[in-house]
């Protein structure tokens, strides 16, 4: 299992390693049904146990071929417990 050391949302947050990405262009989801409202954040719960299923999409009109290919996901502070 994994929380954060407050007891808030453990939020997972798409970066784009460089220039060319915004973050509009981005959106993270937990379903695929709610990826068309999502954002460039996720909320997945204050503990999470095992693996958690998550859907990332890229609007890519515009970018050339791999111009977003260094893209992470990073989360606030978390812990094992």
């Amino acid at each position: 299992m994994a929380m954060t050391p407050s007891g808030e949302t453990i939020t997972l947050t798409a970066q784009a390693i460089g220039p060319g990405l915004p973050a509009s262009q981005i959106r993270l989801a937990n379903s695929l049904s709610e990826l068309a409202h999502g954002g460039a954040s996720v909320a997945i719960g204050q503990v999470v146990s095992g693996m958690q299923a998550l859907w990332l999409q890229v609007e890519d009109a515009g970018l050339d071929d791999g111009q977003y290919a260094n893209l992470s996901l990073v989360s606030n502070e978390i812990y094992e417990v």
